[in-house]
């Protein structure tokens, strides 16, 4: 098997032959990694988006079509993953520096209180949105379990109750 070209060892791989993957592996992991490390500057995000690549290569193996050239498709799966990971990294820290503001303006006191905000106008279930997430420091998920709604709505709702609050705080940021 160690003739063959990387798509027919692909082809070989969507029918499970895990022989084929692992040559595949040993052929690509070391150009992926410095790919990678290349980009990112940083050993633990690398090997998150690494792992994640072949992740992505394993459960999307069915699509892959032999005319298909075999290493512009590993590539194009890992540079994929890296910009998801970017992406999400980006966002992460808006939403920390979002929060991180929130306490370190509206709640200059050691042990955060809600109290110090101008809530006027909310609901209950927007004043107990916010008690679960900064009071009671739930993650998004508990929240969601706890209210019956997805994580993702959870995340939406905040966003939209923080911009709510800041209005009533005379448009400062929180």
């Amino acid at each position: 098997m160690a003739e063959k070209t990387d798509e027919d060892l692909m082809v070989a791989y969507k029918e499970n032959s895990m022989e084929a993957f692992e040559i595949l592996y040993h052929r690509y992991s070391k150009r992926l990694y410095s790919f990678l490390f290349r980009k990112t500057g940083e050993h633990q995000v690398s090997e998150e988006v690494f792992q994640r690549t072949f992740m992505k290569l394993h459960r999307s193996k069915n699509r892959y079509e032999a005319k298909i050239p075999f290493n512009k498709w590993i590539f194009t799966i890992c540079q994929s993953e890296l910009v998801d990971y970017k992406r999400k990294e980006k966002k992460d820290a808006r939403l920390r520096a979002s929060v991180a503001g929130f306490f370190e303006i509206a709640l200059p006191s050691p042990e955060p209180s809600l109290d110090l905000i101008n809530t006027e106008g909310l609901t209950e279930k927007e004043q107990a949105l916010l008690n679960y997430r900064y009071r009671d420091e739930l993650e998004f998920h508990e929240i969601a379990k706890k209210i019956g709604l997805s994580q993702s709505s959870v995340r939406k709702r905040l966003s939209r109750l923080l911009g709510k609050l800041r209005q009533n705080n005379g448009g400062r940021k929180l």
